[in-house]
């Protein structure tokens, strides 16, 4: 049904965009094969191109209106991905440390997986006016229940302000390594969030934004209850930019809303959490990706925890009550390129939490994720890729497990 109705949407704005530029008759249209960055046509899009290292946002089909103040862009990805896990299994279609299985499993300790969920359509629209560019897109995966079609971005953005669902002020994803695993290390920082945000350039690079995004937070323990978040949660960042490497420091706040089935009370608890995060070029052939990450009570916000939304634990000496989870992540890659057309990326991630009084011998302690590829332009607008990945988990008991994934990708960007 998801599927039907992504199609009919997908009809309707070709027959609305066809008719309005038939009424138009110096409107252009153009499919461009080769995206270069002195084209007019493409230049908009240039300009407003996300930080997403998987969808740079250059469409192959644009419209332009006969002023060349409005351009509508039609584009995306088509990618497969095939997968080998041996000596351990992360028991996920990607990679993810979190759901290593603790203690290895004697009996399964390989397996296969082929996937094209991840293709990704997009729509960009660029108005040109006085005080700037007003931008409009919306991208949809196959990601959804039964690989059904499902909402990935949608925001609009003018005058410094953006209002939509997109990657979160807290998360930097120029600051990410290119990985072949769709959700790629296992400390970043990379939520999507519905959200408002205002954007402040100042100086010579200089960078400030303030959001206010979406409350998350349940709680299963025992003795407590999950209610509605009231408060939004309040993330920031200042960043200096210089050349083509970047430095950006974020810092979050949380006010995380449950019930005390004990007490028969509202509580809350205070989640805070700070990052620093970005890319630096150190020769015109290698550049270094970095995070280190602290916080408490954040596990949206962090990649191997955002599976259970691990941000608190139980008071042990106080049925009924909650505190902050406390966690610290940190990743370094190096990224070399041969050429325009060949790179390589070697990368290490861990992250660990620290829950004060609180004990569980299954409890997630910590993780470490090793990772290593190749990437290939083989044509303007197709690659493919070669990676490794290692992982391995330890909870509060000591029990540790491992992971091994070899992963082969082919993109083709339209």
């Amino acid at each position: 049904m998801k599927i039907k109705i992504a199609l009919l949407f997908f009809t309707a704005a070709l027959i609305l965009i066809s008719d309005v530029f038939s009424q138009q008759d110096s409107s252009d249209f153009k499919f461009i094969t080769h995206k270069n960055k002195k084209d007019s046509t493409l230049l908009p899009f240039y300009t407003e191109q996300g930080d997403w290292f998987r969808n740079p946002e250059i469409p192959s089909f644009v419209f332009q209106g006969p002023d060349k103040k409005f351009s509508l862009g039609i584009g995306g990805f088509f990618n497969y991905t095939a997968s080998y896990d041996f000596d351990g299994i992360s028991d996920n279609l990607d990679f993810v440390t979190y759901d290593i299985i603790v203690p290895n499993d004697t009996i399964q300790k390989s397996q296969f997986q082929m996937y094209a969920n991840t293709s990704l359509l997009y729509f960009k629209v660029i108005t040109k006016t006085s005080h700037g560019n007003l931008v409009g897109y919306v991208s949809a995966n196959f990601r959804g229940d039964g690989n059904n079609f499902n909402l990935y971005q949608m925001y609009i953005r003018y005058i410094g302000f953006d209002l939509g669902v997109d990657w979160s002020t807290f998360s930097d994803a120029a600051s990410w390594p290119v990985t072949i695993n769709y959700v790629g290390l296992n400390s970043m920082s990379d939520a999507l969030s519905t959200l408002i945000r205002y954007s402040y350039k100042f100086a010579n690079g200089w960078k400030f934004t303030l959001g206010v995004e979406q409350p998350e937070f349940n709680t299963a323990f025992t003795n407590t209850g999950s209610l509605k978040q009231t408060i939004p949660d309040i993330p920031a960042y200042l960043q200096y930019s210089f050349g083509n490497s970047h430095v950006r420091l974020s810092g979050l706040y949380r006010n995380l809303f449950y019930r005390d089935n004990i007490s028969n009370a509202d509580r809350t608890v205070t989640g805070t959490g700070i990052s620093m995060t970005g890319n630096v070029e150190i020769t015109k052939k290698a550049q270094i990706f970095f995070q280190g990450l602290y916080g408490k009570g954040i596990g949206k916000y962090v990649q191997d925890l955002s599976i259970d939304d691990l941000s608190v634990t139980p008071v042990s000496a106080q049925s009924g009550e909650l505190t902050a989870l406390p966690v610290y992540a940190y990743y370094g890659a190096l990224q070399y390129n041969f050429n325009s057309k060949f790179f390589t990326t070697i990368m290490y991630s861990q992250l660990k939490v620290q829950p004060d009084n609180f004990y569980s011998p299954s409890y997630y302690s910590f993780a470490r994720q090793f990772t290593g590829n190749f990437f290939w332009q083989f044509l303007p607008a197709a690659n493919v890729g070669l990676e490794y990945n290692f992982g391995d988990r330890t909870n509060q008991n000591g029990q540790n497990s491992i992971a091994n994934r070899v992963e082969f990708m082919m993109q083709y960007n339209f």
